[in-house]
């Protein structure tokens, strides 16, 4: 859902997952961590693969979508990060 712009539904499937999670014995951060990684794993490559490209539109689209869902503090910081990790690599 949330590939396709759907954040409404994307954030709905995410609060199941969590409640998902935290009905299996995890604490709710264990769920949201879980989670959290599940979606880096997911987004991260993508949004260096539009950073080497220069796709400016694709990187904000990322990062907005990203935004809408609330797993990160800050997630311009965590989109910078991802890059200043890949240039040191």
């Amino acid at each position: 859902q949330l590939n396709k712009g759907n954040t409404d539904k994307a954030k709905e499937t995410m609060r199941k997952l969590i409640s998902e999670k935290v009905e299996s014995g995890k604490t709710e951060k264990e769920a949201k961590s879980a989670l959290k990684s599940s979606v880096t794993a997911y987004w991260k490559p993508l949004y260096l693969e539009a950073y080497r490209d220069g796709d400016t539109d694709e990187m904000y689209r990322i990062r907005k979508l990203l935004a809408s869902l609330g797993l990160y503090d800050s997630t311009a910081d965590t989109c910078s990060n991802w890059i200043k990790s890949s240039k040191n690599n």
